[in-house]
């Protein structure tokens, strides 16, 4: 079974909005997605999620699972 990734990432604007968005880029390798936020400087917070400023943040989406079955 394979996975694809995607990251998310979040900006505050004002009065608790914030503006959501991803970059296009799709990983089959988590790790490769992790190294990729942290070259980038965010910080991992919990779970999938990462910070880099007060206002930025990322978290790292599993999108489908698919295997030869299917």
């Amino acid at each position: 079974m394979n996975s694809i990734y995607i990251i998310l990432y979040s900006e505050f604007e004002l009065a608790d909005c914030y503006g959501t968005y991803s970059d296009g880029v799709y990983y089959t390798n988590k790790d490769k997605a992790i190294n990729y936020l942290e070259n980038k400087g965010y910080k991992h917070i919990c779970d999938d999620e990462y910070k880099k400023d007060y206002n930025e943040h990322a978290e790292i989406l599993q999108l489908d699972i698919w295997g030869d079955d299917e």
